[in-house]
């Protein structure tokens, strides 16, 4: 692939009836360098992204956001007070929780124990025991 000074140098020679192209600035090469320098950090880290971010539909609705809350790593569908699901890292323990119109789906296990508790229509069902007992 030719680079971008190539290009215009060949584009430059190019110029029907032999007239010159225009000088370019003279700042020209530095820019053209700083240009090409930015595409290939671009392209070396096109597979990574960020965080947080968010991304949405074409309405503007949250379909997915990352973030690191209170410098907890985060990984949500859906929206805040809407149907969602969400996980979670906090230290050891990885948690995953499903919410939708009140009713939850909560999922956490860490090195010390795991714990899956189901609130539904107001009653709550826990399998697994907490840290402390």
């Amino acid at each position: 692939m030719a680079t971008v000074k190539e290009a215009i140098a060949r584009l430059q020679q190019q110029q029907p009836g032999g007239n010159p192209a225009p000088t370019p600035p003279a700042n020209n090469d530095a820019r053209l360098d700083a240009l090409e320098a930015r595409i290939a950090k671009l392209e070396a880290s096109r597979n990574t992204v960020q965080a947080p971010f968010k991304v949405v539909d074409a309405a503007g609705k949250t379909l997915m956001s990352v973030t690191n809350e209170n410098n907890l790593p985060r990984l949500r569908l859906g929206e805040p007070g809407k149907a969602m699901v969400q996980l979670l890292l906090d230290g050891d323990a990885a948690r995953v929780m499903a919410v939708s119109d009140g009713n939850t789906s909560y999922l956490s296990a860490d090195a010390n124990h795991s714990q899956a508790i189901l609130k539904s229509n107001g009653i709550r069902t826990t399998l697994g025991s907490a840290e402390e007992g």
